[in-house]
């Protein structure tokens, strides 16, 4: 749960730096207008196989309100929109031109999702040092499958930087700080458990058992700070 939360974060991170640099660049073409493209396209494409142009829409649709880095972000796309695309096309031909223009909108939409981390793109952006662009850049884009506290720790030192100028920078921080105490108070929870349940299974000593379970802290709450 805490690791899905840090990944939601990061996430609307990514995002919010997404529309710093496209401020201040001359790459406007987004997943979104991608994505509308493609809803575009779907609706010109007159009637039939309304079901599989529906569930179509709706995935690519989907995709907007998810945020992954930039890999994970194009397997999506391959699994959830070209492969529905593909099956569509074979049932339903569309003629080359147009079929030309989808895969061509497709990789545009693949080719948006590391606007973020574009050398021309992040050039001209020079309103913060290099050297913490060039960080944050690799922090917020690093994929990882587990939760990383390093990776927590140096997310939080840079918010507190006031020059990385992110809409959400304080409130980020504040949400990743409190994430972070959490994480680090169920790992001394689950710590405690795991000598608890040694004790108990070896009949280890009844008062000492006792007396950490009284020490769980009573303050624990895994919701307190995270509305």
């Amino acid at each position: 749960m805490i690791f899905s939360l840090v990944k939601q974060e990061i996430g609307y991170l990514r995002e919010q730096w997404e529309q710093l640099l496209l401020q201040d660049s001359k790459e406007k073409y987004t997943k979104v207008e991608a994505v509308r493209d493609l809803n575009d396209t779907l609706m010109g494409m007159g009637n039939g196989y309304e079901d599989l142009r529906g569930d179509l829409c709706d995935v690519q649709s989907r995709f907007l309100e998810i945020s992954l880095p930039p890999e994970k972000g194009e397997n999506w796309v391959v699994m959830q929109i070209e492969e529905r695309w593909k099956d569509l096309l074979y049932r339903s031909p569309q003629g080359e031109e147009i079929e030309g223009k989808i895969w061509k909108t497709i990789e545009k939409l693949k080719k948006s999702l590391h606007i973020g981390r574009n050398p021309e793109v992040l050039s001209a952006y020079d309103k913060i040092p290099e050297a913490l662009k060039r960080d944050w850049v690799k922090l917020i884009y690093t994929s990882n499958d587990h939760f990383d506290a390093g990776v927590l720790e140096k997310l939080i030192h840079m918010l507190s930087d006031p020059t990385l100028d992110i809409p959400s920078r304080e409130r980020s921080k504040k949400n990743l700080t409190q994430l972070k105490a959490l994480a680090e108070t169920m790992h001394q929870l689950e710590q405690n458990t795991n000598f608890l349940l040694q004790q108990v299974l070896n009949g280890g000593d009844k008062e000492l058992v006792s007396e950490m379970i009284n020490n769980v802290p009573s303050n624990f709450d895994p919701k307190k700070g995270l509305l």
